[in-house]
């Protein structure tokens, strides 16, 4: 073998070279080189080995994690989903009075929603308290029906100013429909005291323009005969599909300009109001105006009476086209007769106040019973003597008129009651 540094031949047992000193590299035997690639491959193996057990490694932490995620997600679903949950939910924003959550849990149908959009039962449930405001709860216990198609959610609360505890119960119905396709579906149920009412009827004036809790109510509401004709001839009844249970205003403009306006609370067992016309919903400028007409007609008749005018005289303060007045003439004459007895005869009066007492809407008129007060003088004669007397004094009496209405001007159309008795004492 030769040196690699300065090619001196060398003995195979020399580590260096005689003449420069250089390492000799011996070279390896065939057995050497083998045995060296064999452990090469070995380490290779191993490496190999231990590549493969790491994945195996990650992959089954993965599983294992993916598998607490998807239980965890179960359970958590269960949960937000139970009985226990959804009236929790429910409570809460009983206490809060959060419309926008227990919109939710009414039961509205997709069919019409035009009377009951999130938008009106916000503006209808604000500031609306039922009952006693619950000041803070807890849920004591959840049972099941038969077949766990029903759940009750009990819970106790204390009320604001109370000092005991009361009890309450949430009824809630498993729906067939899942949540998510895997969890219970639960509702509110309202069998006792229905959120939503369905086919509520309506009826107010004949001609009136309606509106329900600010909407305008359509004539696609409006109930017909089979032959198109309207139902009634004193009045429109409207059906509305679906109406929110709690107190709603609803107004009705007459086609003489009379406004009604009344709060109306649809219930299970009251499915149908009558919107009439009466004091409370008629507005103070329309009373007013009626109360001074009230004078006016009664200053007319009395002061006619009294001078014993016919009714041919005065006929033409009350005459309207079409308008029958034969009734009206009839009660005016009586009237004059009963005023000028033997032995007790009106010699003035004087309407002082006018007030309505009460008032119906009858065949397109007003059917009104004022309150009048007055000044009176009154003239008789004694039991005792044919010596005339006068006597004075004020007083007060119920006379009802029967009005027509014509573009906001009142004309009359009978009377009834008309006081005839006036104290000599």
């Amino acid at each position: 073998m030769y040196c690699e540094e300065c090619g001196a031949k060398c003995k195979k047992e020399d580590a260096f070279c005689g003449e420069c000193g250089t390492a000799i590299k011996k070279e390896e035997s065939h057995s050497l080189k083998v045995e060296k690639k064999q452990t090469v491959k070995e380490q290779r193996r191993e490496k190999e080995r231990f590549t493969i057990s790491k994945k195996n490694k990650f992959l089954i932490l993965f599983a294992l994690i993916l598998t607490a995620f998807l239980f965890g997600g179960y359970q958590l679903g269960n949960y937000l989903y139970s009985p226990k949950t959804v009236a929790n939910r429910y409570i809460k924003a009983v206490k809060e009075e959060d419309a926008n959550v227990l919109y939710q849990y009414l039961e509205i149908e997709d069919a019409d929603t035009t009377f009951v959009t999130k938008k009106i039962f916000q503006e209808l449930t604000k500031g609306a308290k039922k009952g006693k405001t619950i000041e803070n709860y807890k849920i004591t216990d959840v049972t099941y029906g038969s077949g766990k198609l029903s759940a009750t959610v009990s819970f106790k609360y204390m009320t604001k100013g109370s000092s005991t505890e009361s009890t309450g119960q949430v009824y809630l119905i498993k729906q067939s429909k899942k949540n998510l396709f895997l969890f219970d579906n639960w509702k509110i149920n309202y069998s006792e005291d229905t959120n939503v009412i369905k086919d509520f009827t309506l009826k107010v004036p004949v001609g009136s323009k309606v509106t329900y809790a600010g909407v305008e109510v359509s004539e696609r509401y409006l109930e017909k005969n089979a032959d198109g004709s309207k139902r009634t001839s004193n009045y429109d009844v409207y059906v509305l599909p679906q109406v929110f249970a709690v107190q709603t205003k609803v107004t009705a403009s007459l086609p003489n300009g009379i406004r009604i306006e009344q709060n109306v609370t649809p219930t299970s067992r009251n499915g149908s109001i009558t919107l009439n016309l009466t004091k409370d919903n008629l507005n103070d400028e329309t009373q007013t105006v009626l109360n001074n007409k009230a004078k006016e007609i009664a200053t007319t008749l009395y002061s006619a009476a009294i001078e014993k005018k016919s009714f041919g005289d005065i006929k033409g303060s009350f005459e309207r086209e079409g308008l029958n007045l034969e009734s009206l003439e009839r009660n005016y004459q009586d009237f004059v007769s009963s005023i000028h007895s033997e032995t007790n005869q009106l010699m003035k009066i004087d309407f002082k106040d006018s007030s309505i007492y009460d008032l119906a809407l009858e065949e397109g008129h007003l059917k009104i019973r004022f309150k009048l007060k007055y000044d009176y003088t009154v003239k008789y004669r004694s039991y005792f003597s044919d010596e005339e007397q006068t006597h004075s004094d004020s007083s007060s009496s119920y006379i009802t008129f029967i009005l027509g209405i014509n573009e906001n001007d009142y004309y009359l159309v009978d009377v009834e009651n008309l006081v005839t008795y006036f104290s000599r004492y």
